[in-house]
């Protein structure tokens, strides 16, 4: 009687050794599952973040700047050629620079007025061009090296990603101020604002002469 009492318990254990296998098979199976779906998204994830995130805004931004830039300079290159056949003295020259100023030589040779916000978006874009190499290349550069297999792990919130959020903020607020200050009749008002609010704080912190 003890003896089958015996064989009964040794089922009862064999059976729930079974059941514990097989749950410990189906967790395997269902981390090696999860595990093989992380790594299909982090293949994707990878390229994917790359070209929407790094790749594609700086070769648009690139383009737009240098676009601005040579649409500037080959209009600059036409309106000088112009002036060459026409005998029109250059736009860049200022009447009192010359020896025979214009409205003395003749109605054919006026001086041709200097749109200052011509320049001033040409100069503008050359500064964002610099910006955004600037701003982008950083962080660029360190998410590649982290993604391509190389002993540098690029971490999230580390040191140096939050460095390469910062210079890729700080650029985005550059700018915007580039352009803003592209504007001359803006960069003459804000220099204005500048100066009386320098002469305001120097007569606040001067000390009046006691005689």
């Amino acid at each position: 009687m003890m003896m089958m009492m015996n064989d009964d318990n040794d089922d009862d254990d064999d059976d729930d050794d079974d059941d514990d296998d097989d749950e410990a098979m189906m967790m395997i199976d269902e981390m090696m599952m999860m595990m093989t779906i992380a790594y299909h998204m982090i293949l994707f994830h990878q390229p994917f973040w790359i070209i929407t995130y790094y790749i594609l805004p700086i070769v648009v931004m690139l383009v737009a700047y240098f676009r601005v830039v040579c649409y500037f300079r080959s209009m600059d290159l036409k309106q000088q050629s112009e002036e060459r056949g026409s005998g029109v003295p250059s736009r860049w020259f200022h009447p009192r620079d010359q020896q025979n100023p214009p409205y003395l030589s003749g109605p054919n040779t006026s001086f041709h007025f200097v749109d200052p916000m011509f320049r001033s978006l040409h100069i503008g874009s050359l500064f964002l061009i610099s910006g955004v190499i600037l701003g982008h290349t950083y962080d660029t550069v360190l998410y590649i090296m982290g993604s391509s297999g190389t002993t540098y792990s690029y971490d999230v919130g580390s040191d140096a990603q939050l460095i390469g959020v910062f210079a890729t903020t700080l650029n985005s607020i550059i700018n915007s101020v580039i352009v803003v200050l592209s504007i001359p009749s803006v960069r003459i008002f804000t220099g204005t604002l500048l100066s009386l609010g320098i002469q305001k704080c120097k007569r606040a912190f001067s000390i009046p002469n006691s005689d």
